[in-house]
């Protein structure tokens, strides 16, 4: 277990991960494709990577910078703007996006229900894990573990946070899998594990709205058994 470890040397790690997994469910085109070629990200990935930030790592939201108001980044001027703030190493951002994850962020941190915002606060976040089993080399990427309350959090944007609906993403992307996969991590390097929990917060234009949920024993159950 390696805690702070850049996400990108987490990547470059040689071992299989869950996302591989879920590839080469499709077909093993698919897990050779997308290993040659990463899925490049888009507004949806890049609003949940601030919202991770705001929840996990307050303390680096100053990498997001706000665009200005007569912002167009179709402009030759608009170009030259970003690029200068890439070249700082800041991430662009639109105001309503950046003051959203700020207050979900908050919010979550404080959190009464599930006991959640003890849970976030006492964690570790962005924690890398590498294991071994059945000869091979395994590893996995957790938002948040609690070794206090033994506790796995993912934290998800979706289409729509509400139960029924979120659900029904979490059988279409193998969510279930993917707690799964960090239970194995977690219980090979001899850490406790008792519950999974998701955050699913709302991606769409509004209010971003977000709901927790607990992941039932038998659902994950299910996870391990399509892992192996």
């Amino acid at each position: 277990i390696i805690e702070n470890l850049p996400f990108s040397e987490y990547l470059k790690v040689e071992a299989l991960s869950n996302s591989a997994m879920e590839n080469f469910l499709l077909s093993p085109a698919h897990y050779r494709y997308f290993k040659r070629h990463p899925k490049p990200n888009t507004e949806a990935t890049l609003f949940g990577t601030l919202v991770h930030t705001a929840i996990l790592e307050p303390e680096n939201i100053s990498k997001y910078v706000v665009k200005p108001e007569d912002y167009d980044g179709r402009t030759k001027a608009g170009k030259e703007w970003k690029a200068q703030i890439e070249e700082a190493g800041q991430i662009a951002v639109d105001r309503s996006d950046l003051e959203s994850a700020n207050r979900v962020g908050e919010e979550l941190r404080n959190m009464q229900e599930m006991n959640l915002g003890a849970v976030i606060r006492s964690s570790k976040k962005e924690l890398s894990v590498f294991w071994v089993k059945d000869g091979i080399r395994r590893k996995a990427r957790l938002d948040i573990y609690s070794e206090q309350t033994a506790a796995i959090v993912d934290v998800k944007t979706t289409r729509h946070p509400r139960k029924d609906a979120f659900e029904r993403e979490i059988w279409s992307r193998g969510y279930h899998r993917k707690c799964a996969w960090y239970k194995e991590g977690i219980e090979a390097n001899g850490l406790p594990y008792k519950i999974s929990l998701f955050i699913a917060i709302d991606n769409n234009d509004g209010p971003r709205d977000y709901k927790p949920y607990l992941l039932l024993p038998e659902v994950l159950d299910l996870g391990i058994k399509q892992n192996d």
